[in-house]
């Protein structure tokens, strides 16, 4: 699990690329069927859309999309996995019934309320649950069957291997949606035409999860340094 503090931008990319992947698949659908699937909506829930034992509804990723991607999405109730202390805005575990990864969004306004369900569909956020998926696919540990919990010392929780990668991963998707528009690119990013200091400094805390910066210690503060600077360096010959 160490060297997910470490892997190269190409690396990086393939896995980065393959999170997007599979959250434009949904959002797309979301997008386009939403009406339909909210009209649909009986007892059961829709033919894609099943209603689960927990307020909410479960999407089969592998029936819909990829026969590959053996992954289940639960569209939970907003509620359902916070404490009174701590918000949780989604988790990552694996259901030991069904030998499948699970994907919690508690992000419904209600039991079974799928309004606005395509708009309150977090890109940051999936993108970050499906890197642990990703992740967890090549680790030679299986994934735990829980819901994440928080830890006692949130350090540790933002230092641990997979945090870390699923916040660096999560951060440089939405770095390289900016940067995908020229405008933004050429305007706040002046085309990559600065060191890598300066980059640096712009991105630390305006991309990543200020909780995850402020909690790295030392050695993966290193590790973001230099996971970035190898991705400002290919970033810079894509674009100059």
């Amino acid at each position: 699990m160490k060297r997910l503090y470490h892997e190269k931008e190409s690396i990086d990319r393939y896995f980065r690329d393959k999170a997007n992947e599979i959250y434009k698949n949904i959002k797309d659908w979301l997008d386009r069927d939403i009406e339909r699937i909210a009209i649909e909506d009986r007892e059961y829930g829709s033919s894609e859309l099943r209603k689960n034992d927990y307020g909410g509804y479960t999407l089969k990723y592998d029936e819909m999309f990829d026969p590959e991607i053996e992954l289940n999405i639960l569209f939970l109730p907003e509620k359902t996995m916070s404490t009174s202390t701590h918000k949780v805005h989604g988790g990552f575990g694996h259901d030991k019934r069904t030998g499948k990864s699970v994907i919690m969004l508690p992000i419904l306004l209600g039991k079974y309320d799928l309004t606005y369900l395509n708009t309150r569909f977090s890109e940051r956020i999936f993108i970050h649950e499906v890197i642990h998926y990703l992740d967890s696919l090549r680790m030679t540990t299986a994934p735990s069957g829980k819901s994440k919990e928080v830890p006692s010392v949130m350090a540790d929780y933002y230092n641990s291997p997979v945090e870390f990668n699923a916040y660096y991963q999560e951060g440089i998707s939405k770095l390289d949606g900016y940067l995908a528009n020229e405008l933004i690119r050429v305007r706040i990013y002046n085309n990559l035409d600065m060191t890598f200091e300066e980059f640096y400094e712009k991105v630390k805390k305006s991309i990543f999860d200020f909780e995850f910066i402020d909690s790295l210690n030392q050695r993966n503060e290193r590790a973001l340094i230099k996971r970035l600077y190898d991705f400002f360096e290919t970033k810079k010959k894509e674009y100059q």
